[in-house]
């Protein structure tokens, strides 16, 4: 029977032969350190059962916050389900993500909550006693305060990647929203379906004139009504809105990862796809 040389005889993949395979010995492969990971083996308890119901932000359309299902739990993580939709839009998630709500969550905290597909009318007084499944204990959950930095509504500049080119874009972004030392991140004239949370302290959120600053060329937003005249004196007018000042953005230290460096990475789709990855190249804070 074919084995590959970093396998054992039961044909278990193990680390230190694969290493060794990729030619550690001449400095063509290293294993990332544990150190660049704030809690790189989760210890917590996962109180979440299969059935149980919850509020979560939709990863794909992270202004979006629905009505989920715990679909199975693993470990430390669980595979959340959109009520009402196909499971080939489940994913996995760790049992203690920040992006995960007990059910009222939303109404208690302000904010909609979208209904299953093809319910009309739906609050939690009606789907909770009519159905066998329990609903999720606040004790399971990461804690929201919603306290932040940044007051909601202000305009700056954010960076932004095209997917098919892999050039960073800055563009004109707003704070649609915040949770405790995050934000909601609305590029201005894009849609809804862009918009994504990201905490304080990211290195890729800008005060207004970075670009400037930097001798880099901001995107203005896509219905501008002109691109080449854009100015932020005369945008900010227009808008009625203010910019965030400065000290709201938080510097933070940032794992150092060096190109040749493997790790595991879990797909997000499927708990068994656990595939090894080579960072190929470093760029900023990204790989």
């Amino acid at each position: 029977r074919f084995q590959h040389p970093w396998q054992d005889v039961k044909s278990n993949f193990l680390w230190v032969k694969y290493l060794e395979h990729c030619g550690r010995s001449k400095g063509q492969a290293l294993a990332a350190p544990l150190k660049l990971w704030p809690e790189p083996f989760p210890f917590g308890r996962n109180l979440f059962r299969t059935g149980m119901k919850l509020e979560a932000i939709d990863p794909q359309h992270q202004s979006l916050f629905c009505v989920m299902t715990v679909a199975e739990a693993h470990g430390h993580r669980i595979r959340l389900h959109f009520d009402g939709s196909s499971d080939q839009h489940d994913y996995w998630v760790n049992a203690d993500s920040p992006n995960n709500f007990p059910v009222g969550w939303c109404e208690k905290n302000g904010r909609q909550l979208e209904a299953p597909p093809g319910v009309a009318g739906f609050t939690w007084k009606l789907i909770i006693p009519s159905c066998n499944h329990n609903a999720t204990s606040g004790k399971s959950f990461y804690i929201v305060s919603n306290i932040t930095v940044i007051p909601p509504n202000p305009i700056f500049v954010c960076l932004s990647e095209s997917a098919t080119t892999m050039e960073m874009w800055v563009c004109v972004a707003t704070v649609a929203d915040t949770m405790e030392n995050r934000v909601l991140i609305h590029f201005d004239g894009w849609d809804k379906a862009y918009d994504f949370w990201t905490e304080v302290t990211s290195p890729y959120i800008h005060p207004v004139g970075w670009c400037s600053e930097n001798s880099l060329v901001l995107h203005p937003p896509n219905d501008y009504h002109n691109h080449e005249s854009f100015t932020w004196h005369e945008y900010l007018q227009d808008k009625s809105v203010v910019f965030v000042i400065v000290k709201s953005f938080q510097a933070s230290s940032r794992p150092k990862f060096a190109s040749k460096m493997k790790t595991n990475m879990t797909l997000c789709t499927r708990i068994g796809n656990v595939r090894m990855l080579k960072m190929l190249k470093t760029q900023r804070y990204r790989f």
